[in-house]
């Protein structure tokens, strides 16, 4: 509840949050617990929050909760999971994958943007070709600018 409270109230909860963060470091068995009841706030914010600590303190331990939070509503939330999945490695980014494959075929055009960033950033070639598709016939300038910028990083990662 302290630590939910301390990311809530922004810039004035930082001492009480690095205070929290101290204690959760301190204690493995404490923060998977807190961590987790976190990642169920009804505050964006506070999920959003969960990814990039649960894999400081927890490390490859963390990459399920992290994983369940790529499935969040809130695409914050989402793209802090991936984020933080990816820093783990390809083995735990590995099955957020196919969701954010799908997530490209969204009708809204920020989630498909997202998930171009996100398979981007994880280096999923096998999304490359529905990327670059993406780049040449998406009907708005921005998202043929993200999807040839997505494109670009796979196929760098390719070579």
């Amino acid at each position: 509840a302290r630590v939910a409270a301390a990311i809530q109230a922004g810039a004035d909860g930082s001492v009480e949050l690095e205070r929290e963060l101290e204690s959760l470091r301190q204690s493995r068995g404490r923060a998977a617990v807190v961590l987790d009841e976190l990642s169920r706030n009804p505050e964006t914010a506070a999920r959003a929050w969960v990814p990039g600590p649960a894999v400081e303190i927890l490390g490859e331990d963390a990459s399920r909760l992290v994983l369940s939070l790529t499935r969040d509503k809130a695409g914050e939330v989402r793209e802090a999971a991936i984020t933080a999945l990816v820093s783990l490695g390809p083995d735990a980014v590995r099955p957020a994958l196919p969701n954010l494959r799908r997530r490209l075929r969204s009708k809204d055009v920020t989630e498909r943007v997202s998930a171009m960033r996100s398979l981007g950033e994880a280096g999923d070639s096998e999304a490359l070709a529905a990327i670059e598709e993406r780049a040449e016939r998406a009907e708005s300038a921005d998202e043929r600018h993200e999807a040839a910028a997505a494109a670009a990083i796979l196929r760098a990662v390719g070579t």
